[in-house]
């Protein structure tokens, strides 16, 4: 999906397929959305969502993941992604320096 400039928002399926190990987003401009079920997935290790500026919040269910590991959200204001500074915290348990940075 990298580089998709008319994607606007992932389907809640994704959170059903059986084997996603990268999900790659990264510079879809349009992007606004993505789904709560992307939390199902088993398997996610790396996930891009590097370029994706018009993203508005990312579903709480991403922090929860064990299996993604590596996680890009470079050009990405962190204040538009998390709604409470709650939610920063639940993303503690995975390393994103990209939006932990000041």
């Amino acid at each position: 999906m990298k580089n998709c400039a008319t994607l606007v928002e992932v389907h809640e399926s994704v959170g059903h397929l059986q084997r996603l190990v990268l999900f790659n987003l990264k510079d879809c401009k349009s992007l606004k959305k993505l789904p709560r079920s992307i939390g199902m997935l088993k398997i996610l290790e790396t996930l891009d969502i590097s370029g994706c500026s018009n993203l508005e919040e990312l579903p709480t269910e991403l922090g929860t993941m064990e299996s993604l590991t590596v996680f890009h959200a470079n050009k990405i204001d962190r204040s538009r992604l998390f709604s409470t500074s709650k939610e920063v915290k639940s993303w503690h348990s995975l390393i994103w320096p990209s939006l932990l940075k000041p």
